[in-house]
Formats: C-alpha cells, sequence, structure tokens
C-alpha cells in the first residue's frame, strides 16, 4: 500500500536508498514527498531523521565497511551527559587504518592512528564502546564537561563502565590530545551521580574549598525506610540538594517535601540549589560553608 505521496507506507518510517526505490519502481517525483527528509545524498527517510539515531540509520547505507561512529556521536548514541551545543551535531564516524576519512555533508570524518578503540554493535550500529566515546571525547569537552560525562558512565542507575575502566582507558591515551584534560577528569569522576547538575555541583563545592560530599548517600535511620541525600556531609549533618524542579511529577515532588521534613525533623540541616544558583559558583560555596560552619567544620 502507498502513501498519498507514491512511496509506500512501510518505507515513510526507515531510511532507503533513492537507487534502490527507483530500483523498484518508485517514481522519481515521489522522493521528493514532504513527507521524506534528504539527511545524506542518495537518501531518504522520515521526518524523525533529525534524532541521532535515525541520522545514524540512515547514514549506516552509506557506510563503508569497518567504518564506526566514535566521538560525540557515539556518546549521544550512549546516552552520556553532554552539553546541549552538540544538539543536532553533524555525525562523527571514524576510518581504521589504513582507510581514509569519510567526507560527506553532515559528517565528520575521522582516521583512527591506533587500534585501541573496542568496537561494538548497538542497535546495528558499530561504534566505540561508552568508555572509548568518553576517551575521545578529551579534545571537545572542557574538564568540568568531562567530568560529567565520566559521571553518567558509572551513575548510580545503569552504570555503563566502572572507575577502573575509565582509568585504563586514560592510561592508554598517553601521548594523545586531550591526555592532560581526561587525567584531571578521571580524578573528578565519582560513582553513584543522578544527574550532571549533581556532578557540576560536587565539583563546584570542592573546587571552591569545602570537603567532597558523599554523593547519594543514604541517609535514614535503622529501621526506616531508605532515603538518599544528593550530596552528603554526614559527620555535620549537613545535605545539599539540587532541586530541578520541573523534573518532578506533583506526586514526587510531595514524596520529596515529606522526605526533607522528616530530614530535618532528624537534625539535617539542608542546603537546596536550583538551576539558576549556578550563575554565581561563589555564592553555592559561601551558603555550604556557612551551613558547615554552623555545625562545627573549620578550613
Amino acid at each position: 500500500m502507498s502513501s498519498s505521496h507514491g512511496i509506500p507506507h512501510t518505507l515513510t518510517g526507515m531510511p532507503f536508498r533513492t537507487k534502490d526505490a527507483l530500483k523498484d519502481g518508485f517514481p522519481r517525483f515521489a522522493l521528493s514527498s514532504p513527507t521524506l527528509s534528504a539527511p545524506f545524498r542518495g537518501i531518504r527517510s522520515g521526518l524523525r531523521a533529525h534524532d541521532v539515531v535515525a541520522q545514524c540509520e540512515a547514514y549506516a547505507l552509506l557506510m563503508p565497511g569497518a567504518h564506526y561512529f566514535s566521538h560525540i556521536t557515539a556518546a549521544q548514541l550512549w546516552g552520556l551527559w553532554l552539553p546541549s551545543r552538540f544538539d543536532g551535531s553533524e555525525l562523527h564516524v571514524t576510518a581504521p587504518m589504513p582507510r581514509r576519512a569519510p567526507r560527506m555533508a553532515g559528517v565528520v570524518g575521522h582516521k583512527a592512528t591506533t587500534l585501541l578503540s573496542e568496537i561494538v554493535l548497538d542497535r546495528g550500529l558499530p561504534l566505540v564502546s561508552p568508555v572509548d566515546a568518553w576517551r575521545q571525547l578529551a579534545s571537545m569537552l572542557t574538564i568540568e564537561e568531562l567530568t560529567e560525562a565520566g559521571d553518567s558512565l558509572v551513575r548510580r542507575k545503569h552504570p555503563q563502565a566502572t572507575q577502573a575502566q575509565l582509568g585504563m582507558a586514560v592510561s592508554r591515551h598517553t601521548g594523545q590530545r586531550g591526555v592532560r584534560t581526561l587525567r584531571v577528569a578521571l580524578g573528578q569522576v565519582r560513582a553513584g551521580c543522578d544527574s550532571p547538575r549533581e556532578t557540576r555541583l560536587r565539583v563546584v563545592l570542592v573546587t571552591g574549598g569545602l570537603p567532597e560530599p558523599r554523593v547519594n548517600a543514604v541517609v535514614s535511620r535503622p529501621g526506616d525506610p531508605v532515603r538518599f541525600g544528593d550530596l552528603v556531609y554526614e559527620e555535620w549533618l549537613v545535605m545539599v540538594e539540587y532541586d530541578g524542579l520541573h523534573h518532578f511529577s506533583a506526586t514526587q515532588r510531595a514524596a520529596d517535601i515529606d522526605r526533607l521534613e522528616r530530614l530535618r525533623a532528624e537534625g539535617w540541616l539542608i542546603v537546596t540549589v536550583v538551576a539558576a544558583h549556578f550563575k554565581d559558583p561563589g555564592l553555592i560555596v559561601a551558603r555550604v560553608e556557612a551551613a558547615l560552619r554552623s555545625r562545627g567544620w573549620s578550613r
């Protein structure tokens, strides 16, 4: 069955090569249908092709054998925490030695200079492993951004790597561009975070000269329902909470309010930080420092 624009419904939701469509008898005018996009020359796809997975599926029809997705594209496919400036960016594709890097509009080509990367298949797409994707970002991200990306790999829910694996990746990167950034970021990566804002908040506190808090530590008393704190200074009963506000449903919001009220009743001093506070990191440090000092901490 065909759509009103001459393309079978089975093709409007998946990428296909124009030469294959023409060979199968589809009219040339149908390839200009408004229901299709042209993510790459010689490829048509449904309008969802702006999604990175759909873009990769479309390019995979043209990808030479042994080439693979890498760098920012692989990191996006694995779900690493990345700056929004990379949303909708060109695809990064690497050719192994001695092949030439791909050259095409919409694609940033790389040529592998080593055989260190582990290549895996995910959703039918060839790409570097999550750890190697993180390693490749060293020349593209700041230390803070690379720390956030590293934390996303060892996050509390659905981790994709261990800190030991990240350390091994850094040791393999010796002599390559960005190795200093990798080493500094590795030293700041901590397992157990739930969001990039939590990571950023922790780094702000530590670089501001405050003690390093425990990440998503259990703060409930024995026998009580398990409760966690975002960033916890257990010795001083001080807790720093990042409040995402818009990420909560009404039910989640109510449960969070109840949790914090119970913790305050148990003696915890809670400092709440929201996104707008990151405009002045020094003020965040000052607020948390004041809370710690009120509980007996000193520099």
